[in-house]
Protein backbone atom coordinates (compact mmCIF):
# COMPACT_ATOMS: atom_id res chain seq x y z
CA UNK A 1 0.00 0.00 0.00
CA UNK A 2 1.06 3.30 -0.44
CA UNK A 3 0.16 6.45 2.23
CA UNK A 4 1.71 9.73 2.57
CA UNK A 5 3.95 10.51 5.82
CA UNK A 6 4.40 13.93 7.76
CA UNK A 7 7.15 13.60 9.56
CA UNK A 8 6.73 17.57 10.97
CA UNK A 9 4.59 20.06 11.09
CA UNK A 10 6.00 22.73 8.19
CA UNK A 11 6.06 22.83 4.80
CA UNK A 12 3.40 20.36 2.87
CA UNK A 13 6.13 19.88 0.02
CA UNK A 14 7.89 18.13 2.58
CA UNK A 15 5.40 15.18 2.85
CA UNK A 16 6.47 12.03 1.55
CA UNK A 17 4.77 8.99 -0.51
CA UNK A 18 6.20 5.81 0.43
CA UNK A 19 5.39 1.82 -0.20
CA UNK A 20 5.14 -0.53 2.50
CA UNK A 21 2.65 -3.99 3.51
CA UNK A 22 -0.41 -3.65 4.31
CA UNK A 23 -1.59 -3.57 7.92
CA UNK A 24 -2.96 -7.03 9.06
CA UNK A 25 -6.15 -6.09 11.50
CA UNK A 26 -6.01 -7.88 15.15
CA UNK A 27 -8.37 -9.10 17.31
CA UNK A 28 -11.55 -6.37 17.24
CA UNK A 29 -10.29 -4.35 14.12
CA UNK A 30 -11.07 -4.68 10.52
CA UNK A 31 -8.99 -3.67 7.32
CA UNK A 32 -11.01 -0.95 5.29
CA UNK A 33 -9.65 -1.19 1.41
CA UNK A 34 -10.11 2.61 0.01
CA UNK A 35 -9.70 2.90 -3.46
CA UNK A 36 -9.38 6.17 -3.68
CA UNK A 37 -8.74 9.25 -0.91
CA UNK A 38 -8.94 12.90 -0.84
CA UNK A 39 -6.23 15.36 -0.03
CA UNK A 40 -7.94 18.99 0.40
CA UNK A 41 -6.75 22.33 1.56
CA UNK A 42 -7.50 21.41 5.09
CA UNK A 43 -5.15 18.76 5.02
CA UNK A 44 -2.37 21.50 4.17
CA UNK A 45 -3.40 23.70 6.86
CA UNK A 46 -3.04 20.86 9.22
CA UNK A 47 0.40 19.71 7.66
CA UNK A 48 1.55 23.37 8.83
CA UNK A 49 0.09 23.27 11.95
CA UNK A 50 -2.22 25.91 11.37
CA UNK A 51 -5.54 24.27 11.60
CA UNK A 52 -6.80 23.95 14.73
CA UNK A 53 -5.22 22.09 18.47
CA UNK A 54 -7.31 18.87 17.94
CA UNK A 55 -6.79 16.89 15.34
CA UNK A 56 -8.65 13.54 15.05
CA UNK A 57 -6.98 11.34 12.34
CA UNK A 58 -8.47 9.70 10.42
CA UNK A 59 -11.06 12.45 9.85
CA UNK A 60 -13.01 10.88 6.88
CA UNK A 61 -13.97 7.75 5.74
CA UNK A 62 -15.39 8.16 2.69
CA UNK A 63 -14.76 5.06 0.08
CA UNK A 64 -16.93 2.44 0.81
CA UNK A 65 -15.56 -1.31 -0.08
CA UNK A 66 -15.95 -4.72 0.81
CA UNK A 67 -13.12 -6.16 3.11
CA UNK A 68 -13.47 -9.58 5.32
CA UNK A 69 -13.96 -9.29 9.12
CA UNK A 70 -12.66 -12.16 11.56
CA UNK A 71 -14.68 -10.11 14.54
CA UNK A 72 -17.05 -12.47 16.67
CA UNK A 73 -19.96 -10.09 16.24
CA UNK A 74 -21.38 -7.58 13.78
CA UNK A 75 -19.72 -3.99 13.24
CA UNK A 76 -21.86 -1.08 14.72
CA UNK A 77 -21.67 2.32 14.83
CA UNK A 78 -20.16 3.89 18.47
Amino acid sequence: MRRVVCEAFGDPRALRVVEEPAPRPGPGEVLIEAAAVSASFVDGLIVRGAYASHIVVPAEVAVPAPCPSRSPRPWRAT
